[in-house]
């Protein structure tokens, strides 16, 4: 029964290490967004790309902010009154578009809707191409009828880069699992 139930955690655990939105950090102070392919399923304007604060709990609209395609963020430092971070949105002409405050540590996730904020998808994986530069996909599968179907959208993001896991998280996962490989020898 035990060795059922410490396998379980293992696998959520790892699992949900490895279905974690990425939390990303600007390496300078604008931050460029280029989109290259976009949802197959639905029109280029139907799928938004937006930033959350990464201690942000939930995703809404109303509390993200919206990135349009080829647009870019400015991060400006806080000011000593509320030591928050503020990262202002700008489209391909620099039009502003809105702002949000992040936390002190200034980093973000982000996260496509396709469907006016009811439901978000977080990246699901990323490839580094330059030095600062990343492409992040972001993928779903779903039922379609008796088939599944994906829908895949990719976007190209410069001056940034992922924070690292910490390690004692990846330290604290390969504990568990020598735990449970002690656990089913004993058994």
């Amino acid at each position: 029964m035990f060795r059922n139930i410490g396998l379980t955690l293992v696998l959520g655990l790892t699992s949900a290490i490895a279905n974690a939105a990425t939390i990303w950090q600007p390496t300078s102070t604008d931050t460029d967004f280029f989109t290259v392919l976009d949802f197959a399923e639905v029109n280029i304007g139907d799928a938004q790309l937006f930033l959350f604060d990464d201690d942000e709990a939930a995703f809404s609209i109303s509390n993200g902010l919206a990135i349009s395609n080829g647009g870019e963020v400015w991060f400006t430092p806080p000011p000593p009154a509320t030591g928050t971070i503020t990262a202002a949105s700008y489209d391909i002409d620099g039009i502003f578009l809105g702002d949000i405050e992040l936390s002190i540590n200034n980093n973000f996730i982000l996260a496509v809707t396709r469907d006016g904020g009811s439901s978000w998808l977080t990246d699901t994986a990323w490839e580094k191409i330059g030095a600062d530069s990343y492409l992040i996909d972001f993928h779903e599968d779903y039922e379609c009828g008796t088939a599944l179907c994906s829908n895949k959208a990719s976007i190209v993001g410069v001056d940034l880069q992922p924070v690292p896991v910490p390690a004692a998280v990846w330290l604290f996962g390969s504990g568990l699992l020598g735990l449970v490989a002690v656990a089913r020898r004993r058994v």
